[in-house]
């Protein structure tokens, strides 16, 4: 993660005039794992990457008269999903495979195992995101501006559009 900011002022007597710029670099992964009742854990590693910057400007006298936000946020995110059988009804050698998988999942923090065995479904994300806030003396404004395209893919290669 990566975060600047820019901050410069001017003040003359009872007038402050400030201006703020401001950029942010994230990239994170991390899982989800959901038993979704006492046989199934379902499996989420998410990877994404985002960029985003923005202004900020602000006039006071004595108290906020004007202050005015823009923030541009555009990104991807790449979730895998998968899920495992812990049914205790399952023959033992498939149990104990399933449950070697989940072991390496949490222990080594890597879904290997369960993916060379069962190929995930992808749901791909591509983002941009504007938003603005201002406001005047009392009066208050925001406005946010979303396009998400998502991609879903089958494990056997079939995509479709969201």
């Amino acid at each position: 993660m990566f975060s600047g900011a820019i901050t410069g002022g001017v003040s003359y007597e009872i007038v402050d005039a400030i201006l703020n710029l401001n950029l942010r670099k994230v990239n994170l992964w991390r899982y989800h794992l959901v038993r979704t009742d006492e046989n199934t854990i379902q499996i989420y590693k998410s990877n994404a990457s985002s960029f985003a910057g923005g202004f900020a400007l602000r006039l006071n006298v004595y108290m906020p008269i004007l202050s005015y936000r823009y923030t541009k946020n555009k990104g991807t995110v790449r979730t895998m999903f998968n899920q495992l059988s812990i049914n205790k009804g399952m023959e033992v050698k498939d149990l104990v495979r399933n449950l070697t998988e989940f072991k390496q999942l949490i222990t080594d923090n890597s879904p290997e195992l369960l993916n060379a065995r069962k190929k995930p479904f992808y749901i791909d994300h591509n983002f941009k995101e504007k938003s603005t806030d201002s406001s005047f003396l009392h009066n208050k404004s925001i406005k946010i501006e979303l396009t998400d395209n998502i991609k879903l893919t089958h494990p056997e290669g079939f995509e479709t559009d969201i």
